[in-house]
């Protein structure tokens, strides 16, 4: 089957990896003061709508938009819809003309912000913990910083340490792994949030399939801070893919314990118990993340299709076709996935029977 979990990772869940996300709340549930440009995007914002010209921002972007310049942006449901298809955001291009793309570093918008990178009409001209900024061909492309200007910019080594760790996340989401690199480095030298630095560097090293380096990385990260999530996801992704399925099963579900309703650790729960062969946790536990993932109203697609699969590989060809059904009919699927799950639903379908139309189901 094509559509495997591979592809869930990529479309839904990052959790293996490190995101600005976690060094933000990381950072908030710290008692210390730190420099505004990591709590909100308004100086992006700020500095990008003075132009008054046409722009297009991730929807969460929008509650930081003065309504004074709300005119100057898409609405969410054009943004929404241009995030799930690239043609659709050219077509809106075309109408709207921006100046400016501003794309957050959540799953949703990393579709859109593959389209740009390899688009010969975009430059990415910025990158920061909040994500990336594209201008039109021709723009300054962006390039990274100098430790002596990263130096320059910060009057707090720590909050140097957070931006560089944040703007290396969001490169390593677009598998710009040796500028991600670099800016660890950089990042290493201040000696500030070790923890989080070691994490970024079990993250890169997952990322290129050295996954023994990962798993010593993560470990040596944990041990320097348990409170911090993201380092115990890499580790149980990382025992996964070395082949200690028990283990990482058995760090899973003290995590999931302590974390019942955090997405990422929804995911790699299922991701492990499939690994250790234990069908039945591997259901719950997504069944539980398609159910977060629609209360908190994210996208869902991805892990319907990973449920149904589960499903499958049960036995449970009713619930599978139900569950690929329901991912079809999900709006951040693309046209690439949806063709690919209506493959696998011919496979599951009775004898003459075809995904397209899809007729009833009987439970």
């Amino acid at each position: 089957m094509h559509f495997s979990t591979r592809s869930v990772i990529v479309a839904a869940l990052a959790g293996t990896f490190i995101i600005v996300i976690s060094v933000i709340c990381f950072v908030s549930e710290r008692p210390q003061k730190i420099d505004s440009r990591l709590t909100n995007p308004s100086y992006l914002l700020e500095g990008i709508l003075k132009s008054r010209t046409s722009v297009f921002l991730s929807p969460s972007f929008l509650p930081y938009v003065p309504k004074s310049s709300e005119a100057l942006i898409p609405s969410i449901k054009e943004a929404d819809a241009a995030l799930a298809s690239t043609s659709a955001f050219f077509r809106l291009n075309r109408e709207k003309h921006f100046s400016i793309v501003l794309l957050d570093a959540h799953p949703a918008s990393n579709h859109l912000a593959i389209g740009l990178l390899d688009s010969p009409l975009w430059v990415l001209a910025d990158v920061t913990p909040w994500g990336y900024l594209f201008r039109p061909i021709g723009s300054p492309a962006w390039h990274p910083p100098e430790p002596n200007q990263c130096f320059a910019s910060w009057s707090s080594p720590s909050d140097m340490t957070l931006w560089l760790i944040g703007t290396a996340s969001c490169l390593a989401a677009i598998k710009h792994l040796d500028e991600a690199k670099g800016l660890l480095e950089i990042a290493e030298t201040t000696h500030s949030y070790p923890s989080l630095v070691l994490t970024g560097k079990a993250s890169l090293a997952a990322q290129s399939g050295n996954w023994e380096e990962s798993r010593r990385l993560a470990e040596e990260s944990i041990s320097k801070d348990r409170s911090n999530i993201p380092p115990r996801l890499i580790l149980i992704r990382s025992l996964i893919e070395c082949g200690n399925s028990n283990d990482a099963l058995t760090l899973a579900r003290k995590l999931f314990d302590e974390h019942p309703k955090d997405i990422e650790v929804l995911f790699l729960y299922a991701r492990a118990a499939s690994s250790a062969n234990s069908n039945s946790e591997e259901i719950e536990a997504l069944l539980r993340l398609v159910n977060l993932l629609q209360d908190q109203k994210q996208p869902s697609g991805a892990a319907l299709a990973y449920l149904a699969q589960a499903y499958a590989k049960n036995g449970r060809r009713s619930d599978a076709l139900m569950s690929f059904q329901k991912a079809l009919n999900s709006p951040d699927m693309t046209d690439e996935q949806k063709h690919s799950i209506e493959e696998i639903m011919d496979h599951l379908m009775p004898a003459g029977k075809s995904s397209t139309p899809l007729p009833p189901l009987v439970r």
